[in-house]
């Protein structure tokens, strides 16, 4: 059985909302270790100082929306590399691996009756939750090393962390985006010198989180120019 703390509301499908990806409830998503492989690719991502976290950027400043919605509608709903946050919205984990679900962003996850309850006899139903959950679930009980967080530590206690320079737009336009309030504890990862402190501990278990954030911050030139197209 899936472990959850869903109770008993009935989810209505999207329909026409796009509140999780236009900018009204989010600009940006906590990295999972499960995501990352997918995320990195998408979106350019960042460590937050506050909640030693890394995040990535669906904009980079709200009400934007994020870089994939195009007239309304995700341009990357049909790639097998779409983020499982995404994908899964208004369900996700906690940092318990339980199942939770949204209630107070979701307007379409509610106390109106529909075809879709949440729980059907007390497990959630399968129309309306994926393999994916399963699958983590059993991940997380037998994969105790929880990689991703025990790297986030290692940046943090070896001071590894940098502001995100300024960068420029696929139009040419430099951007600044530690000017902008929602991304001013947002941090990169210095890569030299993370790389000098592996390379003396003669570990290269974190090196694909190395590798991973280079690729994602290549990403951040196309969202500078989505950012000047809505503002």
């Amino acid at each position: 059985m899936i472990k959850h703390n869903i109770d008993n509301r009935f989810f209505h499908g999207c329909g026409d909302c796009r509140d999780c990806c236009n900018g009204k409830l989010f600009s940006m998503g906590e990295v999972t270790q499960n995501d990352f492989n997918s995320i990195v690719k998408l979106f350019p991502t960042a460590i937050n100082i506050k909640t030693k976290k890394m995040m990535f950027f669906y904009s980079l400043v709200p009400l934007v929306g994020c870089h994939y919605l195009r007239d309304n509608k995700c341009s990357v709903y049909d790639t097998i590399t779409r983020p499982n946050t995404c994908l899964n919205y208004p369900f996700g984990f906690d940092k318990n691996a339980v199942v939770q679900q949204d209630t107070v962003n979701c307007q379409n996850l509610n106390q109106e009756e529909s075809d879709y309850p949440t729980l059907i006899d007390g497990y959630i139903n399968p129309q309306v939750m994926n393999d994916f959950f399963t699958e983590s679930q059993y991940i997380s009980t037998v994969n105790k090393d929880h990689l991703l967080d025990d790297f986030i530590t290692l940046l943090f206690q070896s001071d590894s962390l940098l502001n995100i320079p300024k960068f420029k737009t696929t139009d040419g336009q430099l951007i600044d985006i530690n000017e902008i309030e929602t991304n001013q504890d947002m941090k990169i990862i210095n890569i030299d010198k993370i790389k000098s402190i592996l390379e003396r501990q003669k570990n290269n278990s974190y090196n694909h989180f190395i590798e991973g954030h280079l690729i994602s911050i290549e990403n951040f030139p196309q969202f500078g120019k989505r950012l000047l197209e809505q503002i």
